[in-house]
């Protein structure tokens, strides 16, 4: 059985976090990127991780084996499956107030820092971009004005408008640039500038709509502060996978996965005085027992928290199964980016479903915790020992994330 996978790199779910770099993951966004907000992020918060510390104390691609059964050979249900690793993500009840993490340092959740917002309402369309000419107005600006610039970013829950920040009076910044029209030498946000045929300044357009907001650090201070937190934190032993530009909160965002109280107190003590918060994802437990996903006839395939997609395929090395056999060598592969690990006591089943027409069988895997790269995974052998002889019944992966219910 051929079973392919494609998985994308699970990901901090806050869109305007652009990060420095990932300790285990793709290469971040530069600082100036427009960023973009979108609602209902679900983040947990830092007391409910604390609380649960203390009360606890990508793709992989299964190699090719589309071919023709030998006479009398088990047919085998040949698959292409494609899953996605997901970060998977925890939520709690609110919390109102930062957590002392050791002395004297507090951690403050991300999540529970106001998030500068837009007070007109812009014109976009769902997902529509800004002029880029437009936009290069503003950068160009932004450039002109270091000391004070503090980001900017589409602010989505409020028609697209476009927010620029500095942490001065805003006023004289609305002013000059409501004045300002393109020029041949502003920056440049696409390659090549498009043609500028309108010159109409800012303030004349309306359907380019944008506001000017005041913050607290610029965003010079706070790539410097993510500069500083990367080299002293991306490292083994801190618990932090992630150091970004949280633009909207106006702080360095720390990502931090399953951090050990110990962990929890070195950052605390690194972020002590500076412009930073942190998220942090907590890793649901895999379910105890023997693995059950198979669903049963015309039910959804869903996977427990904690528990993630295997695909498999016949192992080349032995004969395909003939009627008369009660065992099946199978190769395992997990599906998800894992840092091309060895699945190990990760690897969960088999899972055997012995119907009249179908044998099904299922794997899953207890996924890394946190961002992961995708070189592809190795492949397990194992032996699944089946309570009857094949006969004449094909072989199906029970657990295939794209395959429809069974009818």
């Amino acid at each position: 059985m051929g079973v392919d996978g494609d998985a994308d790199i699970a990901v901090h779910p806050l869109v305007s976090w652009a990060p420095k770099g990932l300790r285990k993951g793709e290469e971040g966004l530069e600082p100036k990127k427009t960023v973009e907000r979108t609602k209902n992020m679900k983040r947990i918060s830092i007391a409910a991780v604390a609380l649960a510390i203390v009360a606890t104390a990508c793709s992989s691609t299964g190699p090719d084996t589309t071919s023709s059964s030998a006479e009398g050979a088990v047919p085998v249900v040949e698959e292409s499956t494609t899953t996605t690793s997901t970060l998977l993500e925890s939520e709690s009840a609110e919390a109102d107030e930062a957590v002392q993490v050791g002395s004297p340092a507090p951690l403050v959740s991300c999540a529970d820092l106001p998030r500068a917002e837009s007070s007109v309402q812009g014109v976009l369309p769902n997902n529509a971009s800004p002029n880029d000419l437009l936009l290069g107005v503003l950068y160009t600006y932004a450039d002109e004005n270091p000391d004070t610039f503090a980001g900017l970013w589409i602010d989505r829950d409020n028609g697209g408008a476009v927010v620029v920040a500095f942490t001065d009076d805003v006023e004289p910044h609305r002013v000059e640039l409501n004045s300002r029209s393109p020029l041949p030498t502003d920056v440049q946000v696409v390659v090549p500038a498009p043609e500028i045929t309108d010159t109409r300044t800012l303030g004349e357009r309306v359907r380019f709509v944008f506001d000017v907001v005041q913050l607290e650090f610029t965003e010079a201070e706070l790539v410097a502060t993510q500069d500083e937190l990367s080299d002293l934190l991306l490292r083994d032993g801190t618990g932090v996978f992630g150091v970004g530009l949280g633009t909207i909160e106006n702080r360095v965002s720390l990502f931090l996965v399953d951090p050990s109280p110990e962990e929890l107190d070195t950052v605390a003590r690194a972020v002590d005085g500076l412009p930073a918060c942190v998220e942090i994802q907590i890793s649901p437990e895999p379910p105890s027992g023997p693995l059950n996903i198979i669903p049963e006839p015309g039910e959804p395939l869903e996977f427990p928290p904690g528990l993630a997609a295997v695909g498999w395929r016949l192992d080349p090395a032995f004969p395909r199964p003939q009627p008369t056999d009660t065992e099946i060598h199978i190769l395992a592969t997990e599906l998800g980016c894992a840092n091309g690990r060895d699945p190990g006591e990760n690897l969960r089943g088999p899972q055997v479903v012995e119907r009249d027409d179908v044998i099904l069988i299922a794997f899953a895997v207890v996924p890394v915790a946190g961002p992961a790269d995708c070189p592809g995974n190795p492949e397990t052998a194992v032996t699944v020992t089946l309570d009857s002889p094949v006969g004449d019944r094909a072989l199906r992966n029970g657990a295939n994330p794209l395959r429809q219910p069974d009818s």
